[in-house]
């Protein structure tokens, strides 16, 4: 009966380490992307703006960054999708990225406008 209950108590401690364990584990940086919320990526290099999220949809998106010198440079589109960043082995996909992909996205600079077809761009928590 004493060994049963020892074998009992452990059972238990062990498990509420594992519970806390994995309660301590961050989630997927792509669970951060949330409709009507700025997100800053990359230390604060980016800010990421979603309008609307359903699933991997996207619309309403603007990526924000500045250079050291002030310059401001936004990248917007109305659509795009979003999926778990690429790691550097492409088997693999990095949880601490995101990639989003951005579909007739029109990027300004100051005074510069260019449009393209579609884009990636990379964002790292």
């Amino acid at each position: 009966m004493k060994n049963t209950n020892i074998l009992i108590l452990s059972g238990l401690i062990l498990c509420g380490y594992c519970t806390q364990m994995q309660a301590e584990q961050p989630s997927p940086a792509i669970d951060r992307v949330q409709s009507k919320t700025d997100t800053a990526w990359d230390q604060g290099v980016f800010v990421l703006h979603v309008t609307k999220r359903a699933g991997n949809s996207l619309e309403g998106i603007q990526i924000i960054s500045k250079t050291s010198d002030g310059v401001e440079t936004i990248i917007s589109a109305d659509t795009g999708t979003i999926a778990m960043g690429p790691s550097c082995l492409d088997s693999v996909k990095d949880e601490n990225a995101v990639a989003i992909t951005l579909k007739n996205p029109e990027t300004v600079t100051g005074d510069k406008h260019e449009k393209a077809i579609q884009i990636m761009k990379v964002l790292h928590r």
